[in-house]
């Protein structure tokens, strides 16, 4: 996977995560706090999760670059990660 695949898959999997858990982000902080703390953070920490389990995976030969088990583990990271994050801010 290239680093705009897990941009837009790991980044929006995380994103879709956090808005779809339910609860309610805090309001504190100036307008660019509040933004990145809905949409910066999770993008960031999706990609960078989709990244980082893709290479492990890689390296411990578990799948090579492109196969599905890439796609599925990079996704289901993303999605943990955001759920994660929700929890923590809350």
């Amino acid at each position: 996977m290239g680093f705009l695949a897990f941009l837009i898959f790991g980044g929006g999997s995380s994103l879709a995560s956090f808005y779809l858990f339910p609860g309610k982000t805090p309001a504190k902080g100036s307008r660019f706090q509040r933004f990145a703390r809905k949409i910066l953070i999770p993008i960031l920490l999706g990609t960078f999760t989709s990244y980082a389990l893709s290479t492990l995976g890689q390296a411990l030969q578990w799948f090579r670059a492109g196969q599905i088990q890439e796609w599925l583990l990079a996704g289901l990271a993303a999605i943990i990660i955001g759920l994660l994050y929700r929890q923590a801010i809350r």
